[in-house]
């Protein structure tokens, strides 16, 4: 990603680590009088110490890089913007799974550091290990599709490429 001018691909995709980071910071009781964050009607509450500030000014701040050098391109009229809707949505569920493998991969790791009885089988760790390979396959390919549409095919993640 061009870090300061990114393309819209790697923009969208780091707005939907970031939304899944924010959404992790949501507290799953809501409690009343606490401080909230709002991004696109969405309201994360922040857990004990963990607020989710930071990830909803990065998403607002991508926001408006987006609106303001992409968006413009492909107005919601756009037949274009169907695709782009369901790419985001895609990125969206796909960084969801990846949080939920990695997550899933540090318990077993935790688990086997510990010598725990329930120490995972090698066969476990390999089978989670290739379902976040292949989800970030998919992630390098709507990256790739999301730039297409704005007419900028730059390849910017290598995973698959590199065998």
């Amino acid at each position: 990603m061009k870090l300061l001018s990114p393309n819209p691909g790697e923009a969208i995709d780091r707005q939907m680590v970031c939304w899944v980071k924010a959404e992790q910071c949501e507290q799953t009781v809501k409690e009343s009088n606490v401080n909230t964050k709002t991004f696109e009607n969405q309201t994360f509450t922040p857990k004990a110490r963990i607020d989710p500030k930071q990830f909803v000014d990065e998403i607002n701040a991508l926001q408006k890089h987006l609106l303001e050098n992409w968006f413009i391109l492909i107005p919601k009229t756009n037949p274009l913007s169907t695709q782009l809707d369901k790419h985001i949505s895609d990125l969206k569920t796909l960084h969801t799974r990846l949080y939920q493998l990695n997550n899933q991969l540090r318990s077993l790791h935790k688990a086997y550091n510990a010598q725990d009885s329930e120490a995972p089988s090698p066969r476990e760790v390999q089978l989670l290990a290739f379902q976040i390979t292949d989800l970030n396959d998919a992630r390098a390919n709507i990256v790739f599709e999301i730039n297409k549409l704005f007419g900028c095919p730059t390849v910017e993640k290598l995973y698959g490429l590199i065998a």
